[in-house]
């Protein structure tokens, strides 16, 4: 799972920076049960929300909220024209015999 939040904190942070004024705040904090990350930015918003089809084969771009969704189909975006807000939650998933 730490693969698939690699993936996804790079795809939302990649975002911000590029269609929110160049900034973004990124927040992973430990919760109960697992951990939050919350990614901000403060573009213009999204016009379509989450993609719910991957774009075409030789689009450029538009792939990073479409893998997101799939990898977490938890994630929740707040979206307006002063910035979105991404949230996700990943479940702890301790293997037998690890703490943490």
């Amino acid at each position: 799972m730490a693969e698939q939040l690699a993936v996804t904190v790079s795809e939302l942070a990649s975002n911000a920076i590029r269609h929110g004024g160049g900034r973004g705040l990124l927040t992973i904090e430990p919760v109960p049960g697992g951990v939050r990350v919350e990614v901000r930015d403060w573009g213009p918003g999204l016009a379509h929300g989450i993609p719910t089809k991957p774009p075409k084969q030789l689009a450029y771009g538009g792939r990073g909220l479409w893998i997101v969704s799939k990898l977490f189909p938890e994630l929740v975006l707040d979206s307006s024209p002063s910035g979105v807000t991404a949230n996700l939650f990943l479940a702890r998933t301790d293997r037998p015999g690890t703490e943490g």
